[in-house]
């Protein structure tokens, strides 16, 4: 029977300074992905016609 692995969650207590980063990466990384999507769907309609 194969071992099943165990893993740990582990909780990080961030200063304010720390969650304003975090947010703020999360905005370009969520901006850039629907940046990419819309492109690659432009791409695809182009191919289409």
């Amino acid at each position: 029977m194969p071992q099943q692995r165990i893993t740990r969650k582990r909780k990080r207590v961030l200063t304010n300074i720390g969650l304003q980063k975090l947010q703020t990466a999360k905005r370009k990384a969520e901006i850039w992905e629907d940046e990419n999507l819309y492109s690659t769907n432009q791409t695809h309609q182009r191919g289409r016609r």
